[in-house]
């Protein structure tokens, strides 16, 4: 996958083909806009969003990277 595709585990399907995300953990906050390529439902009733990013915030690659480890 590449820093510019995501998949996102989310409460609930996407309400758009574009959207407005934020990603935070303890240190970090960034705004993506992202466009919806695929959802698909979990077992425990969450969705994975398959997302390519098309803008971010500055250092949002750094909140991905920490996500893998």
């Amino acid at each position: 996958m590449s820093r510019s595709e995501l998949s996102l585990l989310m409460p609930r399907r996407p309400s758009a083909v574009h959207l407005d995300v934020t990603l935070h953990d303890v240190d970090l906050s960034v705004e993506l806009w992202v466009r919806v390529v695929d959802c698909v439902a979990t077992d425990d009733h969450m969705y994975v969003w398959h997302v390519q990013v098309v803008t971010a915030d500055d250092g949002w690659s750094g909140i991905v990277d920490r996500s893998n480890d």
